[in-house]
């Protein structure tokens, strides 16, 4: 399971220091697209094809624009020798990636935030949001 959060800094070629937790979940390649909240979404090939299948059963009117959002921004990628994995430009700039980034581990994938974006959705959690989201609370 993929879980924790660290914030990196994006070299000029657009490459982040994948945090060895992370490399040992996804394997050898993975999958990097857009994803949800102006996020970068970063998952195994195994899982990306899981998320892939949830839409094979629904009318091709109801997901044609959300197979496009997600396969047209897809890029399969691996980490370098040191660890490092590319951010496509074209992921950068769609999210606003400058100098840093927040990797945050969520569960099947891992979220890739700016900072700002990060802060700014935790600042909009407390505990009343969050109980608000789930069905029962736990406590």
């Amino acid at each position: 399971m993929l879980g924790g959060t660290y914030t990196h800094t994006v070299d000029e070629k657009g490459r982040v220091v994948m945090p060895a937790k992370f490399k040992k979940e996804l394997g050898l390649e993975f999958v990097i697209t857009a994803g949800y909240d102006d996020t970068l979404m970063v998952m195994s090939q195994a899982e990306w094809e899981k998320f892939l299948s949830r839409f094979d059963s629904a009318p091709p009117s109801k997901v044609r624009w959300i197979k496009r959002f997600f396969l047209g921004s897809m890029h399969e990628v691996t980490t370098d020798k040191q660890g490092r994995m590319q951010i496509p430009q074209q992921l950068r700039q769609k999210i606003g990636v400058e100098s840093e980034v927040v990797l945050v581990g969520n569960g099947d994938m891992i979220e890739i935030w700016t900072p700002e974006r990060w802060e700014a959705s935790q600042n909009m959690l407390d505990s009343d949001t969050i109980v608000s989201c789930m069905d029962e609370p736990i406590l």
